[in-house]
């Protein structure tokens, strides 16, 4: 696999990108904050007062609420908005009832406030003003997150609205934190007019038009952006001129403080670094885990790819996803399969080509040897009668003419055998596939004893059958020949006056014939080529000795028929043949 250097490798490129990419978007989420967080905050701030301005002027306007009502309206503001207000052009006729804020806390560990007039809290207390962390019983309705209206205090019953399902009813055991009166915070002005003290800045036009130069306008609310007084917080004022009932006009004034916004940006602006520094140690981890993620699989894909490519299929992708990566793994490994079993197949295919040519180059080398080995097998015996023939057409004496005819027959039945036994080691060695059944092999060696038992007479020897034998499993003709052909060899080889034994031995699910004669042992290049065609040890070429060379040869093309284990091996005093057979 070719070396690929680090700053070249996709992991290496992948991190650099995936932490380029995150550093730099949130390097712009940090400008943006810097650059334009102030700027959207206050006028977020401003949108969200005027809003609510006109919705608190709007219900002011059409519900004329009574200065309890407004008192109670105008601290929900302040609350809601974080703001200070003040409502000028209120007669003093409304003031007509004494009202208390009550501070509480529930059992939910809640704090809320309750507006009550003092004559229901003198009632609800037996005609005595409570006092602070006094505990009472409560059931009130929540309106508003941090207002509740009361329905009844201890024993005594305020409002009855128990019917309406649509409320929320809080009962219970509260807790007073704190008390005070609405009037506290309500003075009176010159003109008969009311305002919150809350150090609002009170502004009173007599023409709406000199509002203009100074204060911008926005959904019929005039504002503008200042600075608080012995103080470098910036402050917005609004004013909301009404009129009622088309005479009287109202002015809603309200004073928003932008400290906050001013505070969190001094706060941010010291962490920016700490915040950077930590946002890089993220972007290096998030990199280095996306990078790995992707290229781990891409790797592992390449390896296996340039394992491939040096024509190794043994490793396969284990990578499995629905995505393209996993597609990829899939279709590699399914190349390597279909490359693996293809080259398999060319392997085999050569292999057998290979073991093809060879056996094609044998088989001409024993066609070649075979026509060598007939014509020399042939010559001789067509010379014997050529030449008796031709003394017989002379005319030579009568008394010869019987014997010239006696040789002339004799040679012709040594071709006649020849030609027999090269047909028979033909067929065997094609591999012709006979039908084979089961027989008594001990039957076969006594019928072979008997056979040549005028050799055995003759040369004086004695056949010794001895061992175990069984019914056999084979082509009984072919194994017949076999018998046949290994008692003439050990006949025709024996000792005179010798003996000559056979013996049987079952191994496994093998019959092992052993056929021992004595005599001469067999040299090296004799235990080699014995198993040849026309191969014979007796190098004299003594006519008398009948032989055709192909015993063995056809004893073998039988035995490798039937996958038989076979072999010759000197003993001390002679040789021994040997070979085995399927048991039934």
């Amino acid at each position: 696999m070719k070396k690929i250097k680090k700053t070249k490798s996709i992991v290496f490129k992948m991190f650099i990108i995936t932490f380029v990419s995150v550093m730099s978007l949130i390097t712009i989420i940090f400008l943006v904050q810097s650059l334009f967080i102030n700027k959207y905050y206050i006028t977020k701030k401003i949108d969200n007062i005027i809003k609510n301005m006109n919705s608190f002027s709007k219900q002011y306007k059409q519900e004329k609420w009574s200065f309890d009502e407004l008192a109670r309206q105008i601290n929900k503001f302040e609350g809601n908005n974080n703001t200070t207000l003040t409502v000028n052009g209120l007669s003093y006729d409304d003031m007509q009832v004494e009202e208390y804020i009550l501070t509480l806390q529930v059992a939910n560990s809640k704090y809320y406030d309750i507006y009550i007039s003092k004559s229901d809290l003198l009632k609800a207390f037996d005609g005595e003003m409570p006092t602070q962390y006094q505990k009472f019983y409560l059931e009130a309705v929540i309106l508003d997150t941090e207002i509740l209206t009361p329905i009844k205090i201890n024993n005594h019953k305020i409002y009855d609205i128990l019917g309406q399902e649509s409320f929320i009813i809080l009962k219970g055991n509260a807790i007073l934190i704190n008390i005070s009166n609405v009037m506290d915070n309500i003075t009176i002005s010159s003109g008969m007019d009311i305002q919150v003290e809350r150090a609002v800045d009170v502004i009173n036009f007599t023409d709406i038009e000199d509002m203009t130069p100074q204060y911008s306008k926005k959904d019929d609310v005039y504002y503008k952006i200042d600075d608080m007084p012995f103080t470098n917080v910036k402050q917005v004022n609004f004013t909301k001129i009404i009129e009622i009932d088309n005479v009287t006009k109202t002015y809603i004034n309200a004073t928003a403080s932008l400290q906050p916004v001013g505070e969190v940006m001094s706060i941010l602006s010291d962490y920016y670094i700490i915040f950077y520094l930590l946002a890089v140690i993220i972007s290096l981890f998030i990199a280095w885990i996306y990078s790995r993620s992707i290229s781990s699989p891409l790797l592992n894909i390449t390896k296996i790819a340039d394992k491939m490519a040096g024509m190794d299929f043994s490793i396969k992708s284990t990578h499995n996803s629905d995505d393209e990566l996993g597609v990829l793994s899939n279709s590699l490994n399914i190349l390597s399969t279909n490359l693996d079993e293809a080259l398999t197949d060319l392997k085999g295919a050569n292999k057998q080509l290979v073991i093809d040519m060879e056996k094609e180059k044998q088989q001409e080398k024993v066609r070649r040897e075979f026509v060598a080995n007939i014509s020399h097998e042939l010559k001789t015996p067509l010379g014997i009668i050529k030449g008796f023939a031709e003394g017989i057409k002379d005319g030579i004496k009568k008394e010869k003419s019987n014997y010239y005819l006696e040789v002339i027959l004799d040679e012709i039945e040594k071709m006649n055998t020849l030609i027999l036994d090269m047909l028979d080691l033909c067929k065997f060695e094609a591999g012709k596939i006979e039908d084979k059944e089961g027989f008594d092999i001990i039957k076969l060696i006594n019928k072979a004893v008997t056979l040549l038992e005028m050799h055995i007479r003759d040369k004086q020897l004695k056949i010794d059958i001895e061992g175990d034998f069984t019914k056999v499993f084979g082509v009984k003709f072919q194994i017949d020949q076999v018998i046949m052909n290994l008692i003439s060899n050990a006949v025709k080889y024996c000792t005179n006056n010798s003996t000559i034994i056979i013996t049987g031995e079952i191994i496994d699910d093998n019959n092992y014939i052993y056929i021992y004669n004595e005599g001469n042992k067999l040299t090296k290049e004799e235990l080699d080529s014995i198993w040849l065609r026309f191969y014979k040890i007796d190098k004299s070429h003594n006519r008398e000795n009948r032989g055709t060379g192909l015993g063995l040869a056809i004893v073998k093309a039988i035995l490798d028929g039937h996958g038989s284990d076979y072999g010759v091996i000197n003993k001390q005093n002679g040789v021994t043949f040997y070979f085995n057979i399927n048991i039934l």
